[in-house]
């Protein structure tokens, strides 16, 4: 059986979802939660916490790709280990070399040494591993079509090629291929038999996922799949930021039916508990024909001439609602679609209005402070004239001791 489970984010959708896996549990059934690797210890956190120790010791939590590696220590599988981030991009590196060896590139030839086109064709090959394209595809389909995309095409399967050689040849996979050779490993071993599995957190599924889900269907008592989905906005699917997983939910039906197997599905409502007028724009926001909300008090929209007046707007805002309405910091966030982009500007006006923050957003190791001072102290060293800007630079650092003295 297949089972639903869908709701917008101000509903009690995973509520929902945690409390089957613990009737389940509670009923002496085999679980499997999957969920993105990337979330799996705050998932687990969560688990825990709503189903006691005793119960969730009972369970098992994986990712898709950690599921694979544990199907392969199981039932036994090629040696190789997963190629990590760094091997990938050497790969890349000596595929496309390979690739410009050959003296036969049709349209790349002029892109193909550059770093941007080595990062560019990881993301696309990876893309391909995750859709079931193979090397084999492109060629043929490059003998279907003229002209530039041809080309392309012939250069990207050679490519594409090339880089799985190399991977071969140093005894490494990636681990996107991974899960094709796991779907092989389930089909033979039944290893989803008996079990109930529980799948939270996607937004949508690769080809080889998509395998594994069929096989769930096909052995498993259970599979039930939790989809954020909001039913109060009633705008057509290309039209809602829900459109991907409406139509991942529309897949597993079509793949539930194809199985004759029973459909259940579980929309969960918005929380009443949430403001009104908040849900009325989350209602609302995407309908092409709004309803119209009279004496709003809690949204306000304003407008600033640039980015730096919204700053100061902020920042002077979060003040006066500490100093006056007994607010703390720890009950305000400030949300930013570009926060990688503007986080300089908002550290200047935070630290000018003496407020704590952090920002979460990712940063290279060539931004930190320590990166920083040591680049500038070797740019210094390793010159043979002084450059009066390398000297600022490591006089400007933030370790640099020029100016820890007493004034």
């Amino acid at each position: 059986m297949l089972k639903l489970i869908t709701g917008g984010n101000h509903t009690e959708r995973e509520t929902v979802f945690i409390r089957n896996i613990k009737e389940q549990t509670e009923n002496g059934k085999d679980i499997l939660v999957i969920i993105p690797d990337q979330f799996s210890f705050e998932y687990d956190k969560k688990l825990y916490g709503a189903l006691g120790a005793k119960l969730f010791n009972r369970i098992k939590t994986a990712g898709f790709n950690r599921l694979a590696e544990l199907l392969e220590k199981q039932y036994g599988s090629d040696s190789k280990d997963n190629a990590d981030e760094n091997a990938i991009i050497i790969t890349m590196y000596k595929a496309a070399k390979r690739l410009k060896q050959t003296g036969d590139i049709r349209f790349f030839e002029r892109a193909v040494g550059k770093s941007s086109f080595i990062a560019e064709s990881i993301d696309l090959i990876n893309e391909l591993i995750r859709s079931g394209i193979t090397y084999s595809d492109l060629r043929i389909a490059s003998e279907k079509v003229e002209g530039s995309l041809s080309a392309k095409l012939y250069d990207l399967a050679r490519l594409y090629e090339f880089f799985m050689e190399e991977l071969d040849r140093a005894g490494l996979k990636n681990s996107l291929t991974t899960l094709g050779k796991c779907c092989e490993l389930v089909e033979k071993h039944e290893f989803f038999k008996n079990k109930c599995v529980f799948i939270d957190s996607f937004t949508d599924f690769s080809v080889d996922e998509y395998k594994l889900i069929e096989a769930m269907l096909k052995q498993s008592d259970e599979i039930t799949v939790s989809l954020v989905v909001s039913h109060e906005n009633q705008a057509r699917v290309n039209q809602t930021p829900f459109a991907e997983t409406i139509r991942t939910a529309n897949a597993l039906k079509r793949l539930a039916k194809a199985y004759n197997k029973p459909i259940t599905e579980i929309k969960v409502q918005s929380d009443l508990r949430i403001n009104a007028e908040i849900n009325h724009i989350d209602v609302n926001l995407y309908k092409t024909k709004p309803d119209t909300l009279v004496n709003a008090k809690d949204v306000r929209i304003l407008s600033g001439t640039d980015l730096y007046e919204e700053t100061e707007f902020v920042c002077s805002e979060i003040s006066r609602l500490v100093r006056e309405e007994g607010y703390k910091y720890k009950d305000i966030a400030v949300i930013a679609g570009n926060i990688g982009e503007i986080s300089s500007v908002i550290e200047g006006t935070f630290d000018r209005y003496e407020l704590p923050y952090y920002i979460d957003c990712k940063r290279g190791a060539g931004q930190s402070s320590l990166v920083i001072y040591l680049k500038s102290l070797f740019d210094c060293l390793m010159t043979r004239k002084w450059n009066t800007e390398k000297i600022l630079r490591y006089v400007k650092s933030p370790l640099a001791d020029f100016f820890d003295y007493d004034v």
